[in-house]
């Protein structure tokens, strides 16, 4: 999209609907609102950090807002959704962690972490089928990295201790 948006432009239902065609193919070919509306990445990081600092303050409620706006803004970034996801779980609105969680696998599907927090969910909602589906995924996709292994060690010894069914 080669000129800017204004933001004004988007809450006028008028210049929203002549907008409508340019903005579709545009989000079709996978732009998004973070260039659209011409966020540089300082920005969104500067988003990010607080966030990611409101979450280390236990304050929940207003870093899943923060990572919320961070998603709709560019939902191609991984530590968004897992931000998010995180949020949400430590809230126990596991339902919604989920789909977040689900949304950052798709985005990175190389990270075993989505699939661990996965499990944790589907663990706290006793879904123990869907809990041993995705600590067996976090297994399966961990790399060699200190912190992949982590999760590794983490899944596996959960795997050994799930309830047998």
């Amino acid at each position: 999209m080669g000129k800017k948006i204004k933001l004004s432009d988007l809450s006028d239902p008028e210049k929203l609907k002549k907008h409508q065609p340019e903005l579709d193919s545009y989000f079709d070919k996978g732009g998004t609102w973070q260039e659209l509306l011409g966020y540089d990445p300082d920005k969104m990081e500067d988003h990010y950090k607080t966030g990611y600092n409101l979450y280390q303050s236990a304050e929940f409620k207003k870093a899943g807002g923060v990572f919320s706006y961070l998603t709709m803004l560019n939902p191609y970034e991984y530590k968004y959704w897992m931000g998010l996801g995180l949020a949400k779980q430590s809230e126990h609105f596991f339902e919604e962690a989920i789909v977040a969680y689900i949304v950052a696998e798709s985005v990175d599907p190389e990270e075993p972490l989505p699939h661990f927090s996965l499990a944790q969910c589907y663990y706290a909602l006793q879904l123990f089928d869907e809990t041993k589906d995705h600590l067996n995924k976090a297994v399966k996709v961990a790399k060699m990295t200190p912190e992949d292994q982590e999760i590794k060690r983490k899944a596996t010894i959960l795997l050994q201790n799930l309830p047998k069914l």
